[in-house]
């Protein structure tokens, strides 16, 4: 199977207060360019949700287990879970003159 996305998602779960949170990298690899998702909370499958927002991937035609339009073959997920919380900071963290705010990614030629 030949994927269009490649997304590495990293979560770290807050044991005192009970929250996930994730950061992601994710290869476009026809346009040979990243995104990366800064550390945000999220649990469950949030950090896949927001990861096909972003990409926009919503506006196909089939439909995913929760009901959403997008044919989940173009992205391969690889979720790492009970990370430490830096690396998952640290995974997240894209170069500051490339960031989207109104998306919420750096974008990374």
């Amino acid at each position: 199977m030949k994927y269009k996305y490649i997304a590495e998602i990293r979560e770290w779960h807050d044991n005192i207060n009970g929250n996930t949170y994730f950061s992601a990298n994710v290869e476009d690899i026809e346009r040979d360019v990243n995104y990366i998702l800064p550390f945000q909370y999220g649990y469950g499958s949030q950090s896949e949700y927001k990861i096909k927002k972003i990409l926009g991937l919503f506006k196909l035609k089939e439909l995913d287990k929760d009901g959403f339009s997008f044919i989940p073959s173009q992205v391969k997920f690889i979720k790492k879970t009970n990370c430490k919380k830096k690396d998952v900071v640290n995974f997240g963290t894209g170069d500051k003159d490339n960031y989207i705010s109104r998306l919420g990614y750096y974008y990374q030629d």
